[in-house]
């Protein structure tokens, strides 16, 4: 990914692609799925207080795929490996999915897992429309 994707504007980042706004450094401290979720909404950052937890395909927007450990632009900071989505399998409603920055790639896990961190996002003003290359999936 190109650096111009990313546009810091204080501690968020605007992705220009996709229009979403991400905090630029992750949560210190790894959280279970259900904190995760409290932590996102609780947030303030920039005076921003409607953050949430990304579902996996936004959170997928992340990866770096021409990168591995980190495979993520290093315009965002954080530690953390494994990384909470807000998706759950319809199957499985005990699992959620998550993104691996270490690979870039994404799987599902128990939701009382507590060592996965957290990278809230919120959406921009404008809508926005993303057809993914890899996942040759229309976002909206």
């Amino acid at each position: 990914m190109a650096d111009d994707t990313y546009v810091v504007q204080g501690n968020v980042v605007v992705d220009t692609t996709t229009g979403l706004i991400w905090e630029k450094t992750a949560s210190a401290a790894s959280k279970s799925w259900a904190e995760a979720l409290a932590y996102c909404q609780n947030q303030t950052v920039d005076g921003y207080t409607d953050w949430r937890l990304p579902d996996i395909m936004e959170l997928r927007t992340l990866v770096d795929y021409t990168k591995i450990s980190p495979a993520i632009n290093n315009t965002f900071v954080g530690s953390g490996t494994f990384y909470w989505s807000s998706s759950t399998l319809k199957d499985h409603p005990d699992l959620a999915g998550y993104v691996d920055f270490t690979a870039g790639t994404s799987a599902s896990d128990n939701k009382t897992r507590t060592d996965f961190f957290v990278r809230c996002l919120r959406n921009s003003s404008s809508r926005t429309v993303v057809v993914s290359p890899i996942d040759c999936l229309l976002l909206q």
